[in-house]
């Protein structure tokens, strides 16, 4: 059984992003950036599926609240694993018409 736990990595330099998580024991790859004061998803990774390089898309960012959870958590390097999975899962609601639905239920971020 696959652990789903949210873990703080990092990536090379042609992988940029001001944020990475991984989940799953690193079977999915999330990489967020800082955008006018609020956090936007702009890459997400599957294994079996591929990355989904999601920069020239209009993604809805968190809100501010959910920004300020979020780095919040980057600062102090630990994750609450129940905040994140909803800012995560909001997240991909609010911008599931741009992300592989079969591999977010497949990885239960569904």
């Amino acid at each position: 059984m696959i652990e789903h736990t949210f873990e703080w990595t990092s990536m090379p330099d042609t992988r940029r992003a001001d944020y990475h998580l991984t989940y799953a024991l690193g079977s999915v790859f999330l990489d967020f950036d800082n955008q006018d004061s609020h956090i936007r998803l702009v890459r997400i990774s599957f294994d079996g599926y591929g990355c989904h390089d999601l920069s020239d898309v209009p993604i809805v960012p968190l809100s501010k609240k959910d920004t300020e959870v979020f780095q919040s958590m980057f600062d102090r390097g630990i994750i609450d694993q129940t905040k994140m999975m909803q800012i995560i899962r909001k997240t991909i609601q609010k911008n599931k018409k741009y992300l592989w639905t079969d591999a977010l239920r497949e990885y239960k971020l569904l």
